[in-house]
């Protein structure tokens, strides 16, 4: 059985960088570093705003994977149980390739190779194996998949379409339908654009929302209700625990 525990996401690139670089002792330091400069080269013709929510994001996966494996400081989004022995720089490239390719799906081949080149530096066995798999929350009976500071995105549906054991989806809504422009702008979701979203969704998970504009939770969350009834989503609690 799975105990993960889901935390609001909050985190700036500066703070997720320093906070990766932690444990760059035992996750060689240069793929945190290549990674960094990935997420640039990824993000390079995006706003100056949009390429630092990608650092920090991306900083952000490193860490709690890293976190997971030795715990030692509050995640910033999750805890996943991991065995103690598995690679840190294996999950660090993992989790860096599996945001990358989420928020830049045009770019997969090229992020694939990268992965393919970090690993390519880290034993084979089952410490690679077990770090890589901390990339996808699987407990064997169900699965969960976090999507947070992503709009629109065909290629995650196609790809979580493809989890037959899919349990909980937490995906996240920052604004209220009247923001949509902002919505679209920033790359996050409104209600009317989540509702778009969770109709290319053929699988009927439980459905948990986060990432709530403070101010304007209840008429997001009524708008929500409103559009997408279907999968009845909910708002996700501050250390809410899911048990699978």
């Amino acid at each position: 059985m799975k105990r993960i525990r889901p935390l609001l996401f909050a985190a700036v690139a500066s703070v997720a960088i320093l906070a990766a670089a932690a444990f760059t002792p035992a996750a060689r330091a240069d793929i945190v570093t290549d990674w960094n400069l990935i997420a640039l080269e990824a993000s390079a013709a995006d706003a100056p705003q949009t390429s630092w929510r990608v650092l920090a994001i991306t900083h952000g996966a490193i860490f709690d994977a890293l976190n997971s494996i030795a715990p030692t400081y509050k995640p910033f989004v999750l805890t996943v149980p991991a065995s103690p022995g598995a690679s840190q720089s294996a999950a660090a490239a993992a989790a860096a390739h599996g945001v990358l390719s989420a928020l830049y799906p045009a770019q997969k081949a090229r992020l694939d190779g990268a992965l393919k080149s970090s690993l390519a530096n880290v034993p084979e066995g089952a410490a690679r194996d077990d770090g890589i798999a901390l990339a996808h929350l699987d407990s064997g009976a169900a699965s969960l998949v976090f999507s947070g500071d992503t709009g629109p995105n065909d290629e995650l549906w196609a790809i979580v379409n493809r989890i037959p054991s899919l349990k909980v989806l937490i995906v996240e809504t920052a604004f209220s339908n009247k923001e949509r422009q902002l919505a679209e702008v920033s790359k996050h979701l409104c209600p009317s654009m989540l509702a778009e979203e969770l109709a290319k969704l053929d699988l009927d998970p439980e459905v948990w929302i986060t990432h709530l504009k403070p101010g304007e939770i209840e008429l997001t969350m009524q708008e929500i209700e409103d559009g997408s009834r279907r999968h009845r989503p909910r708002m996700l609690q501050n250390g809410q625990v899911f048990e699978f």
